[in-house]
Order: structure tokens, then sequence, then C-alpha cells
């Protein structure tokens, strides 16, 4: 299985303190109306660490019921622990997830051997596709290139998502792995178009919850080689890119889609919402991609 296009890094909607279910089908509805490529539920956008187990278990069902098996539904079973996130796969797997997005173990810091046996252990006993997920801000800890190089080998091992921001990382990565088959997503709406024009697949991204169509035409062009079109794209889609990044994501992600009339709700403590300040420079932002 590879992954490639737009694949939405869905928020988790939340009225009077529980997860919208509704909202969230009608979320997943306009994605579809959209024409994205997947869903990534439960990340660190779904405020996953914010979620009860019966409440990632809704999640997870509302979606992949709601999708219908018209794309693909990534599952983020990352944790803390190997057995942690090998339980959760393996629920994620009976529910009917088509991967598991997994980073290192945050908080521990393991060491390079331990970060591999981590994901040997779940891709051999999870019994969903890997994605792996590089997010050294969050986890403390890098996915180096000679770690990701061996794991991709795994066949069970299908990819990465790259949040590190490290072009020459990335790079080095696609061009001694071009013969294997095997996805490389951005995961900074910023960074796609550097990213597919280096030989990328797709975006993981947090602005499509909002423009889906938008961030579909940008990648499509990048994938057509319509490189002058894509830098077009990119240049009116550069002021929401910046303004999602005003505040930890998804804070900013769910005040733009409060401001478009979607079901969002506010983010869980100990997040905080927006200023009213940085949500003036947001509602500006979005009213300039929208009508761009």
């Amino acid at each position: 299985m590879r992954f490639s296009g737009t694949i939405t890094a869905l928020i988790t909607p939340f009225r009077n303190g529980s997860v919208d279910v509704e909202g969230l089908r009608h979320n997943v509805f306009f994605q579809l109306e959209e024409g994205v490529d997947g869903l990534l539920v439960l990340g660190s956008t779904g405020e996953m660490l914010s979620l009860s187990a019966k409440e990632k278990a809704t999640v997870i069902e509302t979606v992949i019921q709601e999708v219908d098996g018209k794309i693909p539904v990534i599952v983020n079973t990352g944790a803390a622990s190997t057995s942690d996130v090998l339980e959760q796969t393996k629920n994620a797997k009976k529910m009917g997830a088509s991967a598991a997005l997994i980073a290192p173990p945050f908080y521990v810091r393991p060491n390079e051997e331990g970060i591999y046996r981590h994901y040997c252990t779940v891709a051999d006993e999870g019994g969903l596709p890997v994605l792996l997920y590089n997010i050294p801000k969050r986890t403390g800890v890098s996915l180096t290139l000679p770690i990701v190089s061996d794991l991709v080998n795994h066949p069970q091992i299908v990819g990465m998502k790259d949040s590190s921001g490290d072009l020459s990382f990335i790079s080095h990565l696609l061009f001694e792995q071009s013969d294997k088959n095997w996805s490389l997503l951005s995961g900074e709406d910023m960074l796609t178009l550097p990213i597919l024009a280096l030989g990328g697949d797709g975006v993981i991204s947090v602005a499509s919850n909002v423009i889906p169509a938008k961030v579909c035409q940008l990648v499509s062009a990048l994938r057509d080689g319509q490189v002058h079109i894509a830098r077009q794209l990119h240049s009116s889609l550069m002021p929401l890119f910046s303004a999602l990044t005003l505040e930890t994501n998804p804070i900013p992600i769910k005040s733009a889609m409060q401001l478009a009339g979607m079901a969002a709700g506010d983010v869980r403590m100990p997040l905080m919402p927006l200023h009213e300040s940085q949500k003036e420079s947001l509602k500006q932002a979005l009213s300039q991609t929208v009508h761009a």
C-alpha cells in the first residue's frame, strides 16, 4: 500500500465538553466532497493525548463508518511505550483502519536500537502497514537517516510523515531510497511545495481541514509537473499556512474552522484558545485564502 496526495489530519470537534460525533461526520463528509485522498485521525491535530480510550474508539469508528471504504483512514497509534502502541495498533486494525502512523516513543528518549526494535515489533505484530512519523519537536527524538534507511526495508513499513523541517535530511532520504516502493509525506503545509518538488508523494495537511480543495489543487499541480501553477497556489495559501502556526497546533486550525462555520469547538486544556489579536490575524489570512 502506498499513500500519496492530500491526506487531512482531522481535528476532533467538541461540543459541551464531549466529542461532537455529528460534527465529525459533517467534517468527514466535507472532506470526501472536496476530493481528499485520505484522512488521519488522532494525530496532534486531533488532540489524541487529550482523549480517553473510549473517545478515541468513538472517533475512529465514526470516521471509518462515514468514509465507508472510499479513501484510506490512517490512525495515529503513537505512545510512550511499545506495548501501548502495539495494543492501540491492534485495536485500530480491528476497527478497520488502513494504516498506523507512529512517532518514536516520546518522553522516554530511547536510543537508536530501541527505536528500531520498537518499530519492528509493532510492524511485525500490529497487523497494519506502518507510517513512520518524524516530529522531533514533540517527541524529543529524531529519526535519523540510518534508522529510516533500515526500517524502510521492512515489508510492513510503507512510508513516513516528516515534520522535522529539515530539507537536507529529506533530500538525502529521497535520493538514497529512490528505488523503494514507499511514501514520503510532508507533515508541514508550508513545506509541501519543496518536499514534493524533491520527489515526495503528498502531504498530511492541517490546512486542508478548512480548505481541502485548494490543498488538493496544490498537490495535484506539483504531481503533474505544473510548477508555475504550484508556485502561484503556494503563494496564495502562504498567509493561511503562516497563520496556522500562530499558536500550538490545533489551536489555530480549530479557530479557523469556527470562523468558517464548521464543527470544531474549543481545544482541551492545557491548550488555550487564541487571543483576540491572533484571531483577527487568522481571520484576515483565512479571508485572503478563501478569496484568492
